[in-house]
């Protein structure tokens, strides 16, 4: 199946969850998390994953703006507490 000219398999990339805080959470596309801010340290490590438009990923989250972060920065960030309003960054 195509999505935006793309295939399932060429939107779906191995990734890694991690959390600073209480409920800040962050994606990265290396297992060391070295792609996200600093401003936001210590960034701890919970688990690999899978993330993909029709992949089940280990949290509640719109896939695409988490695609379109590490895409462009190797990243995605957003805050526990306001993720069904879909509020991230991918800077």
């Amino acid at each position: 199946m195509e999505i935006g000219g793309a295939t399932d398999q060429e939107t779906t990339r191995r990734a890694y969850l991690f959390r600073s805080g209480k409920t800040l959470r962050g994606v990265a596309t290396d297992r060391a998390g070295v792609t996200l801010p600093v401003s936001e340290e210590p960034w701890m490590f919970e688990t690999a994953f899978d993330v993909g438009v029709n992949k089940v990923m280990p949290f509640l989250h719109d896939p695409e703006p988490i695609l379109r972060g590490l895409d462009a920065r190797g990243f995605y960030v957003w805050d526990d507490g306001n993720v069904n309003k879909g509020e991230g960054t991918g800077t």
